[in-house]
């Protein structure tokens, strides 16, 4: 994990920790009741900092081990298994975190019209220069021309 801390800085992960949380407690609390036996939201419990990094490890592997569908990452047959995600996260918990995965509060937009204000901590000037500092001390010299990139 101290790879993910360098290009993810534990402060977002905690932002996003919070924001999955009160989300997933918003949305379950504005299901109608009484909510049918299939519903997983059901077995919702708050997302840790740890099982968030697993989850953007996962999603950092789908890049890398390429299926028709996600689901099939957590296949058992022969020629679609990929131990990995079965060893590191059910596939039931993973969609759930998937599902209410979030960055900031929508009730605190308010009238807020910024179509980008859910993903301000990700988009704000201090949030790219910190990720740029990040890159900065982190990267091999000869790939920092690109860092310029992230400047605008």
């Amino acid at each position: 994990m101290s790879h993910f801390d360098h290009y993810i800085p534990p402060e977002l992960i905690e932002i996003v920790v919070d924001q999955t949380n009160l989300y997933a407690q918003q949305q379950i609390a504005k299901m109608p009741r009484p909510v049918t036996k299939h519903v997983r939201s059901e077995e919702w419990k708050p997302v840790t900092v740890i099982e968030r990094k697993k989850f953007f490890g996962l999603i950092f592997a789908t890049g890398i081990v390429r299926k028709p569908k996600l689901e099939l990452c957590w296949s058992r047959r022969g020629i679609f298994q990929t131990p990995i995600f079965q060893q590191t996260m059910s596939r039931n918990r993973f969609q759930l975190i998937q599902r209410y995965l979030h960055c900031n509060d929508n009730n605190a937009a308010g009238a807020n019209e910024d179509r980008l204000y859910r993903h301000h901590h990700l988009t704000s000037r201090k949030a790219r220069a910190e990720h740029l500092h990040l890159l900065q001390q982190n990267v091999p010299h000869k790939m920092t021309p690109l860092a310029g990139l992230m400047e605008n």
